[in-house]
């Protein structure tokens, strides 16, 4: 699970910079490059109680009424994980990062350690 919210977090940093960049929307705070870092955690908050939910079922994918339910169950699950995650995170920190402008090679530094120990960690649990 902790795979799928980092692929989930870098990710939609770079969805998030390509569209504000764009023009599709804006943010009122942002960090760097009119993305918030908690507007990228948002999208994996959401995501990875969906994949974790997707598992279960998998797992369990015996009865059809109990796949139903599940599926049924998928958006709602996540979406309060999600609003519990933002929340949360908010309160606890976020806030205070909100109003902080990041330069843009800090950013990229930072994002660049944190894939390049992805891989790392990626690659060691597949060999």
């Amino acid at each position: 699970m902790g795979f799928s919210f980092v692929d989930t977090a870098l990710l939609a940093n770079l969805v998030e910079i390509y569209c504000v960049s764009a023009g599709l929307w804006w943010w009122r705070e942002a960090n760097c490059l009119g993305v918030p870092w908690i507007g990228a955690l948002g999208w994996a908050f959401f995501a990875t109680p969906a994949l974790l939910v997707l598992s279960l079922l998998d797992g369990h994918a015996k009865s059809g009424y109990a796949t139903t339910l599940g599926l049924a169950a998928l958006v709602p699950v996540s979406l309060v994980a999600l609003h519990l995650c933002i929340v949360s995170a908010w309160n606890l920190g976020f806030r205070s990062f909100s109003k902080m402008d990041v330069p843009v090679r800090v950013t990229a530094t930072g994002l660049l350690a944190i894939q390049a120990a992805y891989h790392v960690v990626t690659i060691s649990k597949l060999r």
